[in-house]
């Protein structure tokens, strides 16, 4: 017994431990929208009450969700079957569309649906209405396009390489794209193939852009598949 309750309470203190790493890391980032209420991962995640919804788990934003135009260019060679975002991109579209979202369970016991986060400059818990950071937003972009930013909802074929970029093969063993740390979902690049929510990695470097898998000095995240072009 004295075995089993020593082992229970050592996987405990590994789970608490992994929890607490994963919310430092974003504490006093941009991603760390608790508002002074000490509750970081609620901005996005809840216990209980979560919406039913394939965007994250435990999902606790709620939204309406546009319908997005796609990038589209002669030389993109992936774009069959057409483009379509999968849960992955979609979790990061809650906030980065530009389109006001509200969390489904705030701070504290039994609260309910709380404001949305408003999108206007001067605005509490605003990300910005004209944000470089709401991808699609219609003053940017018109109506939620997607044209201007590199695809993403994609099927990833390596050999549907007409531009010789080299693009490397998928790692079956972690499904990440071969000598990178990028992964790749049910075989489609998502948003979060190049960004990681949760890790601040190479944002302290000079003019490393945050939330990357891997570091932009020398370009070295656009190297990573189009391997010839570097």
């Amino acid at each position: 017994m004295k075995r089993i309750l020593g082992l229970s309470f050592c996987l405990v203190l590994a789970f608490a431990a992994v929890s607490f790493a994963a919310g430092a890391g974003l504490t006093g980032t941009q991603h760390d929208l608790s508002g002074g209420t000490g509750e970081i991962c609620v901005a996005c995640h809840t216990p209980h009450a979560a919406v039913a919804s394939t965007s994250g788990p435990l999902w606790n934003r709620t939204q309406t969700s546009p319908t997005y135009r796609y990038y589209s260019n002669a030389t993109f060679e992936m774009d069959s079957p057409a483009l379509a975002l999968g849960a992955q991109s979609l979790a990061c579209m809650t906030c980065h569309n530009g389109v006001a979202s509200s969390i489904v369970n705030g701070p504290g016991s039994g609260v309910g649906n709380v404001a949305p986060y408003a999108l206007g400059a001067s605005a509490t818990n605003t990300i910005g209405a004209n944000s470089f950071s709401n991808i699609g937003w219609g003053a940017l972009d018109n109506n939620n396009a997607l044209t201007n930013d590199h695809p993403v909802g994609f099927t990833y074929v390596p050999g549907t390489d007409l531009q010789n970029n080299g693009f490397p093969a998928i790692d079956a063993g972690n499904n990440n794209i071969t000598g990178t740390a990028m992964p790749t979902f049910a075989g489609k690049i998502e948003c979060a193939t190049c960004h990681d929510v949760h890790n601040q990695a190479y944002a302290a470097g000079a003019n490393e852009v945050n939330f990357l898998r891997q570091a932009t000095a020398g370009s070295a995240m656009c190297i990573a598949c189009h391997v010839t072009k570097g």
